[in-house]
Order: structure tokens, then sequence, then C-alpha cells
């Protein structure tokens, strides 16, 4: 019995560490852009920002402008080439920390006037869902403890109560056989008095 809760409790633990799927410092994400291609002119411009509108990337004038970007996304961040003319205008971030969970929105702007844009959500799980994971993988192998540990006090206490039940009715019997073999009958008073 102790050790169907042993094995239940590594197979839990086996199947919590396996669903799991954390990106850890040093990973890196494609943010979706795609569109038709686009004019191949100096005065288009895609800008992509987080959700503060900080500047996570500019393209502009056949080049990046890593001037433009807020210094948290310098050196993290990568388009293809040539975008306008493919129309593939995904952004690779590089370096995934929890901080970067944020929407990130591609516009894409003609003469300064917005043409069209694209929303993406980006969800990083880091340490904060490493400790969920982990607390709720602890409170599932305390429960398991706990239903194992009341089943079998349960089962001990019911063995244990019916062994001594069965011993209980032998003395009964015991005594019955006694008081019957040496005495006929018991009840009676002595009436040789």
């Amino acid at each position: 019995f102790v050790s169907g809760c042993l094995s239940l409790v590594v197979c839990l633990w086996l199947f919590v560490s396996v669903k799991d799927e954390t990106v850890y410092g040093g990973g890196s994400v494609l943010l979706p852009c795609e569109d038709s291609p686009l004019p191949q002119r100096p005065t288009v411009t895609v800008e992509w920002t987080d959700r503060d509108s900080r500047k996570v990337h500019v393209y502009q004038n056949g080049s990046d402008r890593p001037e433009e970007q807020d210094q948290v996304y310098r050196d993290r961040t990568e388009m293809k080439e040539d975008p306008l003319r493919t129309g593939d205008l995904s952004l690779t971030l590089k370096h995934l920390t929890e901080r970067d969970r944020y929407n990130y929105t591609c516009r894409v702007y003609k003469d300064g006037h917005f043409l069209r844009g694209t929303r993406v959500f980006l969800k990083v799980r880091g340490q904060y869902c490493l400790f969920v994971s982990g607390f709720l993988f602890a409170s599932i192998v305390c429960l398991w403890l706990f239903v194992c540990l009341w089943l079998f006090v349960s089962v001990s206490l019911s063995s244990v109560s019916s062994t001594e039940r069965t011993q209980v009715k032998g003395e009964n019997l015991d005594m019955r056989n006694r008081s019957s073999s040496t005495n006929p009958t018991p009840l009676m008073a002595d009436q040789s008095v």
C-alpha cells in the first residue's frame, strides 16, 4: 500500500515536471508580423513598441536604427534582411527575461502616417512561474501524502479493531466453555448450605 502511494507521488512529479515549459534567460522568440510587400521608399518606417510605448526596434531608410531603440532592447533585437521587399516584418527578441512579457505592436508608417499594424502578446515563463509550479507540485505531493497516510491509518485501525473483536469473542467462548464444564448450573445458588 505504501509503495503504491510512493509510486503515485513519483508519477505525479514526472507529470508536473514534464508539463512545465519554461523560457530561461538567453532564449529568443520571433514576434510575427507579416504583410504584403511594401514600397521600397525611404519614407516607409517599421516600428516595434512595447506596452509602455518604448521603442523596441526601428527600421527606416532601408536599415535598422539602433539609436532610436530604448536602452532595454539594445543589442537584443533583429529583423530579417530586406523586410519591406519580403513583407516579413517579424522581430526576433533575444535574451528573454520575465520583464519581456508585454504586448508588442508592429506599426508601419508611410510618409509619417500610420499605414497598418499588428499586436503580439508575449508570455515569458520565468522564476515566478517556476515558483508557482513548485508550490503547486509541493501542494499536490503533500495532499497525496496526507491521503496515503490517512488510508494507511484507516486500514491499520480497522484491522486492529477486527483483531480485538476476534480476541474478545474467543475469550467469551473460552469463559463459557470453562464455566459449563465445571458447573452445569452456574447461575443457581449452592443448595448444600
